[in-house]
């Protein structure tokens, strides 16, 4: 029991020390916004493929133009939702 103590304990003289919710907080960055790069260039390149291939339905060029679209904008969605409920979380300072 006392074991579980001392490392809530060990994890709260942890993150209260600056540097360390930088480090997190800089990593989290460079590693969504690099996705967010590579998934943006992937999902262009799509666009222009499909635009380019003459052969393709052009119902089947629309239907998957909305498909990515409707991702894009689900993906957008959950992020807001996360991002605002954190900002009005009432429990995140209760310890369990």
């Amino acid at each position: 029991m006392n074991q579980k103590n001392s490392s809530q304990t060990e994890t709260d003289i942890y993150w209260n020390k600056l540097f360390n919710r930088i480090e997190r907080a800089l990593g989290w960055f460079f590693f969504v916004t690099g996705l967010i790069i590579l998934v943006s260039y992937i999902l262009y390149e799509i666009v222009l493929l499909l635009f380019r291939d003459t052969q393709l339905n052009l119902v089947l060029k629309f239907g998957l133009i909305f498909i990515i679209i409707g991702f894009v904008i689900l993906i957008i969605s959950v992020i807001r939702e996360k991002m605002f409920i954190s900002k009005k979380d009432k429990y995140t300072e209760v310890k369990q």
